[in-house]
């Protein structure tokens, strides 16, 4: 498989992430990066993308332990994606882990935006600001 094919592929995994309407086309996502994944080398210039793209799609089907699993395997391998470590962070919000929540979230902002294509923009700065200041508001 070249390099064009697994863009294709991460391509369609993202577009499908993005319109992402209801549990089908969440189940679909999460399908195409899976694939994506089992295609590429995880040291691969792909790899990272895919690995959001799945976290996505994990999260779009509700299933944060999972993003959380999928977070603590692979943060250590991309450890500048805000991407990643934003997603980790939102499950840790959804599942209850406040500390870790802060933590991730902290972790976004110290990392900044991703370089290259950001695959979430506000991953690194506004987002988990945001949510920094709703548990702060929320915890008095």
């Amino acid at each position: 498989m070249t390099q064009t094919d697994e863009r294709t592929m991460l391509d369609r995994a993202d577009v499908a992430a993005s319109e992402a309407k209801s549990v089908a086309e969440a189940a679909q996502k999460l399908a195409a990066a899976t694939e994506l994944l089992d295609r590429i080398a995880l040291d691969g210039p792909l790899a990272e993308p895919a690995v959001v793209t799945l976290a996505e799609a994990l999260s779009a089907l509700g299933q944060h332990a999972d993003v959380v699993e999928l977070g603590r395997s692979c943060l250590g391998r991309y450890p500048k994606s805000a991407s990643l470590a934003w997603l980790v962070g939102v499950a840790l919000r959804e599942t209850g882990d406040a500390a870790g929540m802060v933590a991730a979230f902290e972790r976004c902002l110290a990392l900044g935006e991703d370089a290259g294509t950001a695959r979430i923009p506000g991953a690194g700065s506004a987002l988990p600001l945001h949510q920094l200041g709703l548990f702060a508001e929320a915890a008095g």
